[in-house]
């Protein structure tokens, strides 16, 4: 059984079975009502033993901008990361087998061979030691740690948005920052993520571990501009049909109010 099998055994068996935890399912399935982040953590609470009337949907809030770094800081972030007049594939999250960061070092190689003058970014924090493969070492940048604000900065100066992840997350805000800037996401095809990036629309969903059609789908937003624009706009359109502030707050109000009721 891989990684993500026992996950999932875990939590659809074990949380149901475990003594230790039994107090924690007795406490879920006697609490008024739940709610949660994505209809995929639905499911699993769900197929957990929770009644579905019981749960409910709210999606995270979406980001906000407060302030940006100054421009010297800028300039300084860009030079650091060798990546001033570069075309920037920007990934945003924990370095870790399971977001997916060994199928995205080898994805890079391939973007950076075919498309030229451009560099996979990589901010976050490494679980573990990573190697990054000799072929990709000229396309790719660790950025490591970076404060909200210069992440705020590289979502700006990016062209494509990449959540590569193999774990079946249950609803990353990488992808609404994304949104909110107007890109174009490539994700893979698990947990929440389908719930926000649509096929063709504002972005491209591929299977997990699969490196060559992540490249694939990176390379061909790279490659047309203009399309790559419509779906950054798409996006925007959809985080406020669907992900707005005050859809969440609504949201967040209605189950209190239904559970008070």
């Amino acid at each position: 059984m891989g990684l993500i099998g026992k996950w999932k055994y875990y939590i659809q068996n074990i949380l149901i079975e475990e003594p230790v935890l039994k107090p924690l399912k007795k406490a879920l399935m006697n609490t008024d009502h739940l709610i949660a982040v994505s209809k995929y953590i639905k499911d699993v609470y769900a197929h957990a033993g929770i009644p579905r009337e019981k749960i409910s949907v709210v999606y995270n809030f979406p980001p906000t901008v407060t302030s940006l770094p100054s421009g010297e800081e800028v300039k300084e972030m860009l030079k650091t990361l060798d990546i001033i007049g570069r075309r920037v594939v920007l990934v945003v999250g924990k370095l870790s087998i399971g977001k997916g960061t060994p199928v995205m070092l080898k994805a890079a190689s391939l973007i950076g061979r075919e498309v030229e003058n451009t560099v996979v970014v990589f901010v976050g924090k490494p679980a573990m030691d990573f190697d990054v493969p000799p072929e990709a070492r000229p396309y790719v940048r660790m950025a490591g740690v970076c404060s909200q604000k210069e992440v705020m900065v590289l979502n700006a100066l990016c062209e494509v948005s990449v959540v590569p992840g193999v774990w079946p997350e249950p609803f990353g805000r990488i992808l609404l920052e994304a949104m909110m800037f107007e890109k174009p996401i490539v994700a893979t095809n698990v947990g929440g993520n389908p719930e926000a990036v649509f096929d063709g629309v504002n972005g491209y969903l591929v299977e997990r571990h699969k490196h060559v059609d992540l490249a694939e789908a990176v390379i061909k937003i790279l490659k047309d501009t203009k399309n790559a624009t419509r779906m950054g706009k798409e996006g925007k359109r959809i985080l406020k049909e669907n992900f707005s502030e005050e859809m969440i707050m609504e949201n967040i109000i209605d189950v209190y109010n239904k559970v008070l009721s």
